[in-house]
């Protein structure tokens, strides 16, 4: 790492690309623009992505850099994938994404303890697969207000005293209180985004169970949520069977 800490942006962003090879090996950016805060506290914003694999085969992934503006007072971008993450002068690399397995594909913005905006086009695609879907991720930063710097704080604070396991999940998944939030409910989103289970935190526990059961496998987003709907925590889940 080119800083000498890193303090991981507050709020996880989920990349999924979904993989498939009926007929030839394809994927589907579900989001493809991502914003994260880059404020005077931190050495390093981080945006989190996952890409989660439905193929039966090992896919190698491509990702490239193709774009990239940032302040003269940043020090650069680094990609990381599931191997490293990559100096910035690093600016594409490939790797072997198992069969059925999820890894990260995150963009570091080294803005050394400076607000600003920043901007990284990334190129993702399936290597030597002529009929597979090209991508292009585009993640940004943008320049952090006090009052934004403390709901961040305030929601890194929360995030830190909620655990949710097992991950991945095959049919209870529990949510633990280590703090005193005031948690209101949980619901779990699948991969397009639908709501499809809400569950009501019992009053004063330090544990929720939510049956997932009935849920097909694959990847889900958890979301906590405190008073006025705001959001405690989220996290990625891995539905084992």
């Amino acid at each position: 790492m080119l800083t000498k800490r890193l303090i991981p942006l507050l709020v996880s962003i989920n990349l999924l690309l979904f993989l498939n090879t009926a007929n030839a090996q394809v994927y589907t950016v579900l989001e493809d623009t991502f914003t994260v805060k880059a404020s005077s506290d931190k050495n390093v914003s981080v945006a989190y992505g996952n890409i989660a694999s439905q193929s039966s085969d090992p896919i190698t992934i491509v990702w490239e850099r193709t774009v990239e503006n940032y302040p003269s007072n940043f020090g650069g971008t680094q990609i990381c994938d599931k191997n490293q993450c990559y100096a910035p002068s690093i600016d594409s690399q490939g790797f072997v994404l198992p069969a059925n397995d999820t890894t990260k594909l995150d963009v570091h913005f080294i803005n050394k303890e400076n607000t600003g905006q920043a901007y990284v086009k990334v190129k993702v695609y399936v290597d030597r697969d002529s009929a597979a879907t090209v991508s292009y991720i585009h993640y940004r930063t943008e320049q952090v207000t006090s009052t934004n710097e403390t709901s961040e704080k305030l929601r890194a604070n929360a995030a830190s005293s909620i655990n949710i396991y097992p991950n991945p999940v095959e049919d209870y998944l529990q949510v633990k209180n280590q703090g005193n939030q005031d948690i209101k409910k949980i619901a779990v989103y699948n991969i397009l985004g639908s709501k499809v289970l809400t569950h009501r935190a019992e009053p004063n526990a330090i544990i929720n169970r939510l049956n997932m059961q009935d849920l097909k496998k694959g990847i889900y987003t958890v979301r906590v949520y405190g008073d006025n709907n705001r959001v405690l925590m989220t996290k990625s889940v891995s539905k084992a069977r």
